[in-house]
C-alpha cells in the first residue's frame, strides 16, 4: 500500500499489498509549513492505517532538519519528532528514514539548487551560509533506497538517517556557477549550520541498488535538471561520460590498476621462502650479501641496509655531526618523511621552494635560505630527474655546508657520470612498496668517508660493536655498547626479497621509461602540464608521471582522482608542499607566499600509475579514461586521443 500522490508515490505502484507493507510518501514536505491543519491530518492518516493494518510494517519518511540545531524548536521539526514519537506506540513493526534530499523530482520543486539556479540566471544577488553542508540525492532514489531496508531484519523497529556526499551550500553555487556559465552575485552568511547524519549501511544499499551515493552526484543531477537534458556545453556528441557520472565502466571485467602495487616474482617469492625456511630471519648474512650488491651497483665500498629511508637520513646526519638547533635546509616539495628525519635530531627543517618545471630545489633557491645556523642542505630527486649538482656543491663548498641526497627516487640515476648518492657527503636510498625495488620496506646509506659509514652502521644496531649474527658466526656473546643508538636495522628477510629485486632492476627501468614515455605521447593535446622530458637519459629514472591540471580548467586534482577511481584506476599525489600542511605551517609560521613555484601545484598536481607490469592495453584505458573525464569537467576544446568506441571530433575547436 502506497499512502501519498505525486511523482514520487508513482515510484511505489509496483509494491503489492501481499508484503504487508505500508510506505508512507505523504506528508507535510515543506519545511517552513505552520498549517497546523496540515499537521493533524498527517497524524489522523497515520492512526487510519495503523487500526486498519495494525500488523503491518510502516516505512515512515520523515525529515534531516531533525537533525539541524538551526531548525530544532520549529512547528515543523516538533511536528516531525511528534509523529516519530507515535509511531513508536501505534506500530510494533516500523522504519523511520530522515531524508536528507535537496534535489526535488519535480523540476518545477524549489528546493536549493532550484533557487540558487533562478537567482543566478536572473543576476539577482542573495545571501548563502557558506559552510552549511546540504546531502544531495534525487528525491525519488531517496525513497528507493528507504525501501530497500524493508526486509532487512537488523532495520526494524529504527530510525535512520539518509545522506549522501555532503557538498556546502558554497560549493552548490559554484556547480551551477560553472553549468551555467554565469557568475553568481553573493554574500556569505557565518551562521550556517552542519548536518551531521548518520551513515547507517546507506553507502552498502545504495551500491546494491545502482543508486549513485558520492560527490559527483550533485553534478550528474543538477547537470540533468537545470539543463533539461541538453547536451554538456560545448561538448562533442560522441563523448562518453565517466563511470563517475553515470557511464559506463572503461574498465569492464579487467582488475583495478593499483598505484605503485610492486611487481613480485616467483623468484622473489622463491627468495624469501628460503630466508624463512633457513629460520635466520633476522640481521645476517643476507643482509651483508645485500649491502655489497648495492654498492657494486653504486660503484662504491659499502654501504648499509636500514629499515626504512627515514632511517637512512637520520642516521647520515648523525653520523655527520648535524646537531640539535642546526638549520637543516628541505624542499617542501618532498614526503614529510625528510623533514622529520630532520626534526628526529632536534634540528630545524628550512622549507625550500622549488623550480616551477622540474619541482626539483636548485642553488638560487636555496641561497636566500642560508644563515648562520646552517650546516646542511638535503636535496632531493625528485620523480626520478636529478637534481643540478654542480651549482649545488660549488654554493656548498663556498658555505661549508653538507649535502645530504635523498635518492627514494632516483637509484639507477647518474648526474655527469656520477652516481646519485655519492656527489653529496651522503645518499639516503628507499625501498618502500613503490620503489624501483622493494624489500617491503627499508632502506640504504652510502657515502664519501668511510668512517662516517661505520658511525652509521654503528648508530643503526643500538650502537653496540657486534650483532646477532656476528656473535653467532665468532661463537661468542660479548658485546659491548659504545655509542646512543637505534633499532634500525633491515632484516635477512627484507635482504632476501632485496637481492633478488636488484637482479631485475635494468628491466624495470626499461618497462618505467617506455610507460612514460607513452604517456608523454598520448597525452601530448590535453590541458596538463606535463612533466619536463630529460637531456640525459641516464640522468633520469623514471620514476613518476606526475601532471598538473591547466589553472583555467577550474577543477581539482581530488575531482580527477576520484572519476579515475570509479573507472578502477589508481593515482597518487606527489606531493602537497610541506609548508601547506598544518603542522609545518604553524609550528614555523610559515607564509605560502614565500613558495609561489610550490603553490602551483596546490590542488592540481597528482601522478599516474607507472607499474612495471603494465601493459598497452592497460596505458590506453588510462589514457582515455583521463581524456573522458576531463571532456566532461571541463569542457576543454580539442584532444587526439581515441575513446573507447568513438572517436573525439578533431574539428571541434570553438
Amino acid at each position: 500500500m502506497i499512502v501519498g500522490n505525486g511523482l514520487i508515490a508513482k515510484t511505489f505502484q509496483s509494491f503489492e499489498d501481499s508484503n504487508n507493507v505500508v510506505i508512507f510518501a505523504s506528508g507535510v514536505s515543506n519545511s517552513l509549513c505552520t498549517d497546523s491543519s496540515e499537521f493533524e491530518r498527517e497524524r489522523e492518516l497515520l492512526k487510519a492505517i495503523c487500526s486498519k493494518k495494525p500488523d503491518c510494517k510502516l516505512i515512515y519518511f520523515s525529515t534531516c532538519s531533525i537533525s539541524d540545531p538551526e531548525r530544532q524548536g520549529t512547528q515543523y521539526v516538533q511536528h516531525k519528532l511528534d509523529i516519530e514519537c507515535k509511531l513508536k506506540q501505534w506500530f510494533s513493526n516500523y522504519l523511520i528514514l530522515r531524508l536528507p534530499a535537496v534535489i526535488g523530482k519535480s523540476n518545477a520543486s524549489k528546493t536549493l539548487p532550484f533557487v540558487l539556479s533562478k537567482k543566478i540566471e536572473q543576476g539577482e544577488f542573495f545571501s548563502v551560509w557558506e559552510n552549511t553542508l546540504r546531502y544531495p540525492i534525487d528525491a525519488a532514489d531517496v525513497y528507493i533506497l528507504g525501501c530497500a531496508f524493508i526486509n532487512d531484519h537488523d532495520c526494524s523497529n529504527k530510525t535512520i538517517n539518509l545522506a549522501a556526499y555532503p557538498y556546502r551550500v558554497g560549493e552548490i553555487v559554484r556547480i551551477i556557477e560553472r553549468i551555467k556559465k554565469r557568475k553568481a552575485h553573493y554574500q556569505t552568511d557565518e551562521k550556517g549550520s552542519l548536518y551531521s547524519l548518520d551513515l547507517v549501511k546507506c553507502y552498502q544499499k545504495a551500491s546494491e541498488l545502482g543508486i549513485n551515493f558520492d560527490r559527483f552526484y550533485l553534478d550528474r543531477v543538477l547537470n540533468k535538471y537545470l539543463t533539461k537534458h541538453e547536451k554538456r556545453p560545448n561538448a562533442p556528441s560522441n563523448v562518453l561520460l565517466p563511470a563517475a557520472v553515470g557511464g559506463q565502466l572503461i574498465r569492464v571485467d579487467m582488475p583495478s590498476i593499483l598505484f605503485g602495487a610492486p611487481v613480485i616474482t616467483e623468484q622473489d617469492v622463491a627468495a624469501v621462502s628460503e630466508c624463512l625456511r633457513s629460520r635466520w630471519i633476522g640481521k645476517g648474512a643476507l643482509t651483508k650479501q645485500f649491502e655489497t650488491a648495492f654498492a657494486e651497483l653504486k660503484g662504491t665500498a659499502d654501504a648499509v641496509a636500514v629499515n626504512s629511508c627515514t632511517a637512512a637520513l637520520h642516521l647520515a646526519m648523525l653520523a655527520l655531526g648535524v646537531k640539535a638547533g642546526d638549520e637543516v635546509l628541505v624542499p617542501t616539495m618532498t614526503f614529510c618523511a625528510t623533514a622529520q628525519a630532520v626534526e628526529l635530531i632536534g634540528a630545524i627543517p628550512i622549507l625550500v621552494d622549488c623550480d616551477p618545471n622540474t619541482y626539483n630545489v636548485t642553488a638560487k633557491l636555496i641561497t636566500d635560505k642560508i644563515t648562520d645556523k646552517t650546516t646542511a642542505i638535503i636535496v632531493v630527486h625528485l620523480a626520478g630527474r636529478c637534481v643540478e649538482m654542480d651549482e649545488i656543491m660549488l654554493l656548498a663548498e663556498e658555505k661549508n655546508l653538507l649535502v645530504i641526497e635523498d635518492c627514494a627516487h632516483a637509484l639507477e640515476v647518474t648526474y655527469k657520470n656520477s652516481a646519485t648518492g655519492l656527489i653529496g657527503d651522503a645518499g639516503c636510498f628507499s625501498f618502500y612498496a613503490t620503489k624501483s625495488i622493494t624489500t617491503g620496506d627499508g632502506g640504504m646509506v652510502i657515502m664519501k668517508e668511510s668512517n662516517n659509514l661505520q658511525k652509521v652502521r654503528l648508530l643503526s644496531n643500538h650502537g653496540m660493536t657486534t650483532d646477532a649474527w656476528s656473535r653467532v658466526v665468532r661463537n661468542t656473546s660479548n658485546y659491548e655498547v659504545v655509542s646512543e643508538g637505534f633499532k634500525y636495522n633491515m632484516t635477512d628477510m627484507e635482504a632476501a626479497l632485496g637481492l633478488s629485486q636488484l637482479t631485475q632492476i635494468n628491466a624495470k627501468l626499461e618497462a618505467r621509461k617506455k610507460i612514460w614515455n607513452y604517456y608523454f605521447k598520448a597525452l601530448a593535446n590535453l590541458p596538463i602540464k606535463l612533466p619536463v622530458k630529460p637531456v640525459n637519459e641516464n640522468e633520469m629514472g623514471y620514476h613518476l608521471f606526475s601532471i598538473v591540471l591547466n589553472e583555467e580548467l577550474n577543477i581539482e586534482a581530488d575531482t580527477v582522482m576520484d572519476a579515475l577511481k570509479y573507472e578502477n584506476i589508481g593515482t597518487g599525489v606527489h606531493y602537497h608542499p610541506l609548508h601547506l600542511h598544518p603542522y609545518y605551517a604553524e609550528k614555523y609560521k610559515l607564509d605560502a607566499a614565500c613558495f609561489p613555484n610550490a603553490n602551483l601545484t596546490k590542488e592540481r598536481l597528482f601522478s599516474l600509475p607507472l607499474n612495471t607490469d603494465l601493459e598497452e592495453s592497460d596505458l590506453k584505458t588510462i589514457c582515455d579514461a583521463l581524456s573522458r573525464i576531463l571532456l566532461y569537467f571541463t569542457c576543454f576544446k580539442k584532444t587526439n586521443l581515441l575513446l573507447k568506441d568513438n572517436v573525439i571530433d578533431e574539428t571541434w575547436i570553438n
